[in-house]
């Protein structure tokens, strides 16, 4: 049931504890946003992202997991800002998180979460000879082998296949948070410790 919530610690409170909770549950609306980043030929560019993990210290802490060969790696890289887009139709809320991403690629953080994911049927999702985004002569059918395919991954990783799983962290600059009601919208911008109500 969609909370009732005034006051800004209130809602700051529970968009908080939306966002930790689609680190954990598949079906969480939140689980899965829209990452924005400028591309190199001056367009932007959107895919959606699995959120990793959230935590409101520091500012507020977001992290993804990537290919370190895909392209929005090299963008993170050439241009660190970028928005995360998220939407709820329970809550009937929108978020715009404006953020600075960085990469982590290795260090003991970095090999700490591999060591979890790579026990995972995800591990695939971060090995393999073609960077994502690579031309392919044919589409990889899913059928009955790509169970085998997922466990000879986790085979193969275990024998210390070279992986190229690497860490987006997004630091919160500034949260856009909208809320559509039956009666009326509000929305309010949130930076830190300030909050602006806003015109929706």
């Amino acid at each position: 049931m969609k909370p009732v919530l005034n006051a800004p610690e209130e809602i700051c409170q529970q968009i908080w504890k939306e966002l930790v909770r689609a680190t954990h549950d598949r079906h969480h609306a939140w689980r899965t946003p829209v990452l924005a980043t400028a591309g190199g030929d001056g367009m932007v560019n959107a895919r959606t992202v699995v959120l990793r993990k959230a935590r409101e210290e520091g500012g507020g802490v977001l992290e993804i997991y990537t290919d370190r060969r895909s392209p929005k790696v090299a963008e993170v890289v050439r241009q660190p800002s970028a928005c995360l887009v998220f939407w709820s139709p329970r809550l009937k809320w929108q978020l715009r998180a404006r953020v600075d991403l960085s990469v982590q690629t290795d260090g003991p953080y970095v090999e700490s979460l591999w060591q979890m994911v790579k026990q995972t049927r995800a591990v695939g999702d971060y090995l393999g000879f073609l960077p994502p985004g690579e031309p392919m002569p044919e589409p990889r059918s899913f059928d009955a082998t790509t169970t085998l395919n997922a466990e000879d991954a986790v085979l193969s990783v275990n024998n210390e296949q070279a992986n190229y799983f690497a860490v987006l962290t997004a630091q919160v600059k500034e949260i856009d948070w909208l809320e559509l009601g039956p009666d009326q919208h509000r929305r309010a911008k949130i930076a830190g410790n300030q909050w602006q109500w806003v015109k929706p």
